[in-house]
């Protein structure tokens, strides 16, 4: 369990760092682009959450 954490963590990191590196690069383009896909990728967490109590569950 503790392993998943620390990949999902390392994924936000990741994508923050490239979310720095197109903000100083495209700012306006960038912000829009980063709320979008900020929503996209929380839905995604929560939907794989979801699934990882499911498993659990069965366990």
């Amino acid at each position: 369990m503790f392993s998943i954490l620390l990949f999902i963590g390392a994924l936000l990191f990741l994508y923050l760092f490239m979310y720095r590196l197109l903000y100083v690069v495209y700012n306006e383009i960038a912000l829009n682009w980063f709320q979008k896909s900020i929503e996209v990728m929380f839905s995604i967490l929560y939907y794989i959450e979801i699934i990882i109590t499911k498993l659990y569950e069965e366990d």
